[in-house]
């Protein structure tokens, strides 16, 4: 699902125009991600103000504000992903059972109609490729970032939160009956990270917003 600045989320001059098919795999399903009315309403200033204001009070008082307030503005900033070159991926880290799983959750269910995360421990390298160059306006979110997932896919995970920077394209080749022939994937979705693994590397201390729940 791809947005531009002219034409709306699911319309039919969008479909005409964009449509994305991942390399012999068929189209990314997105029966996962519902626009509710609510959402819809922002055509009206006044339906969209009584609406969008209680939400986002409850939702910045469902844990701390240091964590959702910063969660919340990324998330809204993210729809209009394609109209910027740079834009920084987002990570929610904590220990086990800190809540990071639920509260990001909830707020990416209310703001973006996201039912469900992708998690790293069961999602394949090619899995994370095709999820993050779905879409460069909803939200894709990675859950269990961390060392007990599939070394294969941390990998990919990892050098996705660097082009996802710039939504910029790895090449990769080896694989299939064409040894020679290269893949490329662009990371042009907002990405979102959580699990207990802590960011080290410079490039992506550098690039994710990072916030902790404790």
């Amino acid at each position: 699902m791809f947005v531009l600045q002219d034409e709306v989320i699911g319309s039919a001059s969008a479909a005409e125009r964009w449509r994305y098919t991942p390399p012999s795999t068929g189209d990314a399903d997105f029966s996962r991600y519902k626009l509710g009315g609510a959402v819809l309403s922002v055509g009206d200033p006044v339906a969209f103000a009584s609406w969008a204001g209680p939400m986002a009070s409850a939702l910045m008082g469902f844990n701390n504000r240091a964590v959702t307030t910063p969660m919340i503005a990324w998330m809204c900033a993210a729809i209009g992903r394609s109209m910027v070159r740079e834009f920084p991926p987002f990570g929610c880290f904590g220990g086990a059972d800190s809540g990071k799983t639920t509260v990001t959750r909830e707020v990416t269910k209310t703001l973006m109609g996201l039912d469900e995360e992708h998690n790293l421990t069961s999602t394949t390298p090619h899995g994370v490729r095709v999820w993050a160059a779905a879409t460069n306006a909803l939200v894709i979110w990675f859950d269990e970032y961390r060392r007990g997932a599939k070394r294969d896919t941390m990998e990919v995970i990892n050098q996705i939160l660097r082009d996802a920077w710039t939504a910029s394209a790895s090449s990769r080749g080896g694989f299939g009956d064409d040894k020679q022939k290269l893949l490329e994937s662009k990371a042009s979705a907002p990405i979102l990270i959580s699990g207990e693994e802590n960011l080290e590397e410079r490039s992506h201390i550098d690039r994710v917003v990072s916030v902790v729940v404790n």
